[in-house]
């Protein structure tokens, strides 16, 4: 295939790709081995993250941050 800005274009004729029909709708990122690694059952992403838990008087508060510096805060009132 051959992509030129927005559109997709065929290199080959459409018999060529398996499993794809005249006018049947493409997109430009559709990468069938990653698609295929996706729905196996062994397939995972591992993320660093680091755990910070505090404690305050009133609630308890759990902070997830990833190695690109993402982060969500969750936090749930003590019940005493």
């Amino acid at each position: 295939m051959i992509v030129q800005r927005s559109r997709v274009l065929a290199d080959e004729p459409v018999s060529a790709f398996r499993g794809t029909k005249t006018d049947t709708q493409i997109h430009r990122n559709r990468d069938h081995q990653w698609e295929a690694a996706m729905t196996k059952h062994l397939a995972e992403r591992k993320v660093a993250l680091r755990l910070t838990l505090l404690e305050s008087q009133d609630d308890l508060a759990i902070t997830l941050r990833d190695s690109d510096g993402i982060k969500t805060v969750t936090r749930a009132k003590l019940a005493l």
